[in-house]
């Protein structure tokens, strides 16, 4: 069993992307094509494998998030030389289908760590200890709530209900 997923399967398809582009410009492909999808197929694993040694979460979160954009980029490129005849169906669909794959696991981790930065800086604000004071008064026909940081507010000052 692998390690890391995500890591060994992008690894696996920068292979296939230099093996590719080593093939289009063996065949007279473009060389600005060819070195688009070599830039962008291989920028996938080297971002993946960034995040896999991320310094935190949101670290992690923005170097998968990167290696997103360059799935994206890549699958763009592969369309692109497929519908111009550059790539054969047989080689479209098969790289197509490995693109497709890295592409799902990355915005399934990137929601996932996404929800996960949300919890945690929810948690910041639980671990400074700051409470948050709810106040709600009225104006006429209109309602007010404010939430104000419990710290910096002296109640006996205040002539609004407190509500906890």
């Amino acid at each position: 069993m692998k390690d890391n997923l995500v890591a060994d399967k992008s690894f696996d398809f920068a292979v296939r992307i230099v093996n590719l582009h080593k093939y289009l410009i063996a065949n007279g492909v473009d060389y600005s094509l060819a070195k688009q999808l070599l830039r962008c197929g291989t920028s996938i694993g080297a971002n993946v494998s960034e995040a896999v040694k991320a310094q935190s979460t949101a670290d992690f979160y923005t170097k998968l998030t990167i290696a997103l954009k360059e799935a994206n980029e890549t699958q763009y490129w592969l369309k692109l030389m497929f519908a111009t005849e550059y790539l054969t169906e047989q080689q479209y669909s098969s790289i197509k289908k490995d693109i497709d794959e890295i592409i799902a696991i990355l915005v399934a981790i990137t929601k996932t760590t996404k929800e996960k930065l949300k919890i945690n800086k929810i948690g910041m604000w639980l671990n400074l200890k700051i409470r948050l004071c709810f106040y709600s008064f009225r104006i006429s026909n209109f309602e007010f709530r404010i939430y104000i940081p419990c710290n910096f507010i002296y109640h006996r000052t205040l002539s609004l209900k407190l509500h906890h």
